[in-house]
């Protein structure tokens, strides 16, 4: 069997198994998470084997950084911790992201593909909050 049977075949039982394989796919299954299984989809997101395994799946670097602040943009928006261990500093990314840096309050109303945002003063101090509570 050939590489590309190979990830045809995985590819079909992952269709199959209900996991996302697209990257549209991907937007929308985090879409749909919510508290501690939203948290913890996002911990185990956040390691080197997840992106192996999605670069392994035929997916881009930049489509596994896509996944990460999709997890990202999701926990801020329903004010949930950002997790502080793994393979990515995902804090520094929602600080740096425009549409996570609007707070847990207006980002689940925005679409997380093509936003146009205006960014608040305070949402600095919200992240910190965000970060720092269990």
């Amino acid at each position: 069997m050939n590489q590309t049977d190979r990830l045809a075949a995985r590819y079909l039982r992952m269709k199959t198994a209900g996991f996302p394989t697209s990257i549209s796919e991907w937007e929308t299954y985090i879409g749909t998470l919510t508290g501690d299984e939203l948290y913890s989809k996002a911990f185990a997101a956040n390691t080197q084997r997840f992106a192996d395994t999605l670069r392994q799946d035929g997916h881009s670097l930049a489509d596994v950084q896509k996944i990460l602040l999709w997890f990202v943009r999701r926990l801020v928006a329903l004010g949930i911790r950002i997790p502080r261990d793994g393979a990515y500093d995902l804090v520094t990314w929602a600080r740096s992201d425009p549409v996570a840096r609007l707070g847990p309050t207006t980002t689940s109303a925005i679409s997380v593909v093509n936003p146009v945002v205006k960014v608040p003063d305070d949402v600095d101090r919200e992240l910190d909050l965000l970060e720092n509570t269990d």
